[in-house]
């Protein structure tokens, strides 16, 4: 089981699927199979887990907390700390599925833009949970104003040994506090994991990005973005607004909304391209041989290889740095997401780039971005195989022995962990999808429908070929 799981039935042509949630994930298939759909819906869990909580029936977890924090002895002398039990969290985690389940078409509505999309079940599973403990005391300090003692209380949360939040508050709101605690608490018994997941959602890079790169801010112009910005960002309410009347015929997904946003608030950040610095020296050397920038009057452009005089508006580049551009765009940008969604990664690339994509997918996994992908090239495949048989074997003493020219296929900032990947291959059947989980195995994982697309290429090659000599031979 991956760090959570996500199971659904009657979902498109999804029968029935669940889908452990790891680190990297790898999404192949036939197109109009539901690879996007479902990735799009593990989006929308993610970014409206804070309305699906709060339309739960919590007042029983909030009651259960409060008998919990009574519990803990007071001291003056040290902190008393009591851990929460697996079973509280369990409790949250059922409440939180009630929930799920109870507002699955506002949120299906919310997530697609659409009221035609359904689902028959939904829920998050869960086997393990990470360890919670807290820590209460009571305080009279006396208030000045009042001129009066006041009962002031101090609540700590720790994930393992870390603090994670602390709160001091009177005594009087502690019920409002409370509700807000056990949210917190349970939100990151479910996602934690997933660190850069806690604040923000991650970002959807849609297919056809060339496409929103050269329209988003014509679709989002200065009259609709403080609308459409507070609209987007009250995601607690999930109000289902209708974009189209701002802007005909606008009919895109929220990830989609979310992913022109962000272009529409990039601002560079030197902070994160120090961060990024490998990964963006690599993007500009190996992918679009060239930066991107944005210019002073709120252009993007692009500055091709060391040529700082010259700059290309982004509708005149190629189709390569425009699909790679976000890429770029986004390890420099003011906020980091830890979290990235990407549809057919391959898109506008040659075979040649996209290995070297393939390999700042891992430079990025290897310094802590969670990666979900869909793709359609077995060359996507193959180099994901390769990297993933390095990882599994790679340790520092391996790489001292080798020679010089072995270590050079090794590239240590491209080693991950193997425990945090899953691949999943979506089958089409008459009309049914049949999502199933891949098993790595000896030389990576064996995806059947790449093998036996090549299979039967090379057997309809060799059949052309001996067709077309039989035909010289007659000559």
């Amino acid at each position: 089981m991956g760090i959570f799981s996500v199971s659904l039935t009657d979902f498109g042509r999804i029968e029935s699927a669940k889908i452990d949630v790891s680190k990297f994930m790898v999404f192949v298939g036939e197109n109009n199979t539901g690879k996007s759909y479902v990735l799009q819906l593990m989006w929308g869990i993610i970014e409206n887990r804070s309305f699906i909580f709060k339309n739960s029936d919590s007042k029983k977890l909030e009651n259960s907390f409060m008998s919990i924090i009574k519990s803990i002895p007071s001291s003056d002398f040290k902190e008393e700390k009591i851990k929460l039990s697996q079973e509280f969290l369990l409790t949250g985690l059922n409440s939180f599925n009630d929930s799920l389940n109870k507002n699955k078409d506002t949120l299906l509505n919310n997530i697609f833009n659409s009221t035609s999309v359904s689902i028959g079940t939904l829920g998050i599973e869960k086997n393990k949970f990470p360890t919670f403990s807290i820590s209460y005391g009571v305080n009279e300090v006396f208030d000045e104003e009042k001129e009066e003692l006041s009962e002031l209380i101090t609540l700590t949360c720790y994930l393992g040994r870390k603090k994670i939040s602390a709160y001091k508050y009177p005594l009087k709101f502690e019920k409002h506090i409370i509700s807000r605690i056990v949210e917190q608490i349970i939100l990151k018994a479910i996602f934690e994991d997933f660190v850069g997941f806690r604040n923000d959602a991650p970002l959807y890079f849609p297919a056809s990005r060339a496409a929103f790169l050269q329209v988003y801010k014509a679709l989002f112009g200065n009259n609709i973005r403080e609308e459409i910005s507070l609209e987007h960002k009250v995601s607690t309410t999930l109000k289902n607004k209708d974009y189209s009347s701002i802007i005909p015929g606008l009919t895109v997904t929220k990830a989609v909304i979310n992913f022109m946003l962000a272009l529409l608030s990039y601002e560079e950040n030197p902070a994160m391209k120090k961060r990024y610095s490998d990964e963006l020296l690599f993007i500009s050397e190996k992918l679009t041989e060239g930066k991107i920038v944005k210019t002073a009057d709120d252009r993007l452009v692009y500055i091709p290889g060391s040529n700082i005089s010259t700059e290309l508006p982004m509708h005149l580049t190629s189709s390569l740095v425009a699909e790679t551009a976000p890429f770029y765009l986004f390890l420099s940008d003011k906020t980091d997401r830890q979290g990235w969604i990407v549809e057919e990664i391959e898109t506008h690339l040659h075979p040649q780039k996209q290995l070297q994509l393939v390999r700042l997918l891992f430079k990025l996994i290897h310094k802590g971005k969670f990666i979900w992908i869909t793709t359609h090239s077995d060359s996507v495949a193959q180099q994901i195989n390769n990297l993933l048989l390095i990882s599994e074997r790679y340790s520092k003493e391996i790489y001292e022995s080798l020679s010089s020219s072995e270590k050079d296929l090794i590239n240590r900032d491209e080693i991950i962990d193997l425990k945090e990947v899953a691949l999943y291959q979506f089958m089409k059947t008459e009309n049914v999808t049949d999502i199933k989980k891949l098993t790595f195995g000896k030389y990576g994982y064996e995806i059947d429908s790449f093998n036996s697309l090549l299979d039967n290429l090379y057997d309809e090659t060799e059949s052309i070929q001996n067709l077309v000599d039989s035909w010289r031979k007659e000559v």
